[in-house]
């Protein structure tokens, strides 16, 4: 039997904004990863993340 390396893919997933305002959004990585078993439920969610912008930082 010999070992096989699982093949890496990478995908790009694209989101909305919610609430358009002056201020860039940030960020605290620059690429989010996650490992996603093969077999998981349709629809299934696999990363949060709250973005922030200045004006959430400085208001917070």
């Amino acid at each position: 039997m010999s070992m096989r390396r699982a093949a890496g893919v990478t995908k790009f997933i694209k989101t909305g904004v919610g609430d358009k305002n002056n201020y860039p959004l940030y960020f605290e990585k620059v690429i989010y990863e996650v490992d996603i078993d093969e077999n998981v439920e349709i629809n299934h969610n696999f990363l949060n993340h709250r973005t922030s912008s200045a004006n959430t930082l400085r208001n917070s």
